[in-house]
């Protein structure tokens, strides 16, 4: 039985090396012998999404997962208009039930 093995991207993109292009990634884990690679989809990296449809056929390695994060900045902003909406849900019913 053949046991695949599959790499995380990460260790491509650090400030000591930078960030390796991806078609580098794919060609160093394809001569490594990688069945696979793990994407990261940083909003830096968000180019790499339209490369990955052929990666299979160009380098003979799988696209098996595609991740991301939020920034800390953007979770910020989000649950503050979270909050914004709810209140002006809540403003709008008061404001609304108070009319009649």
């Amino acid at each position: 039985m053949k046991h695949f093995v599959f790499a995380m991207d990460t260790c491509f993109s650090n400030s000591i090396v930078g960030v390796y292009p991806y078609e580098v990634r794919c060609e160093i884990l394809a001569e490594l012998g990688y069945d696979g690679i793990y994407v990261s989809l940083s909003p830096s990296e968000l180019q790499n999404a339209d490369k990955m449809s052929a990666t299979k056929e160009r380098y003979g390695i799988k696209v098996t997962a595609a991740y991301g994060g939020l920034i800390f900045r953007q979770i910020k902003m989000i649950l503050a208009l979270n909050r914004l909406q709810n209140y002006l849900t809540n403003y709008q019913t008061d404001v609304t039930s108070n009319s009649h």
